[in-house]
Parts: C-alpha cells; structure tokens; sequence
C-alpha cells in the first residue's frame, strides 16, 4: 500500500535536499504553472520506460540520478494528486515500493503557499 507525505514534511525535506521530487505532470503544466522546488519532471506516460533505462541513460535524459527501487526518499507530485496515485500502481510492480505520494500535489503547495519556481528547462522534456 502506498504512504503519503503531507505539505510540512515534504517542504521541511525539500528544504535539505533530503528528497528526490518526481512531478509526473506534462511539461507543459510545468510551463503554465511553475514547479515546486527541487522536483524533476517524468511525465506520468514515460515514468515506466524512464524507470527502465540503465543509469546512464536516465541520467542523460532527465539530468538527475535514476531513483533505486528500494530509494525511500523518492516523492511522486501532479498537480492535484490523481494522477500519483496512478503512478504508484506501475511502479509497485516495478519494485518501487517505498515510494511516497504527496495527496495534494501542485494545488495544496501553491494552497499553503508554497514557493514556485519558473521550470528549468534542461530538466524538462521538450
């Protein structure tokens, strides 16, 4: 079953770099709305083949290290938490079981006013 994080937590983690914030949203949301700090883009419909590229290749595509199966510290985030939800069931089957889903997404960190950043645009897939 999965584990959710709550907006503390996550931004607390997020603040020490101590998480690895997957937004599975499509570039273009990232375009429109922002991103929360730190995260990377994999959109929700590349996450299973991204998660199976070697090392070298994950890296080389998305410009961050390849989370591990048994990684807890990988956070998956959307814009209002459905879409997470659908990501944990691939992965699960993946091993990826210590994934945590962040519920609120997107709407509750601008909600509890969260920073947003503009998307780096080496960090998402054109």
């Amino acid at each position: 079953m999965w584990s959710g994080i709550e907006y503390g937590e996550l931004s607390e983690s997020v603040g020490r770099g101590a998480v690895k914030l997957i937004d599975i949203r499509q570039p273009w949301e990232l375009i429109q709305t922002g991103k929360l700090p730190g995260s990377y883009n994999i959109p929700m419909n590349q996450l299973v083949h991204a998660l199976s590229l070697s090392e070298h290749q994950f890296l080389h595509q998305y410009n961050f290290p390849k989370p591990r199966p048994r990684d807890s510290n990988v956070v998956l985030t959307c814009r209002s938490g459905r879409r997470v939800r659908v990501a944990w069931n691939q992965l699960e089957p993946l091993g990826y079981c210590n994934v945590r889903l962040y519920f609120g997404s997107y709407l509750d960190w601008k909600a509890n006013g969260g920073p947003l950043l503009e998307p780096d645009f080496s960090q998402i897939l054109q």
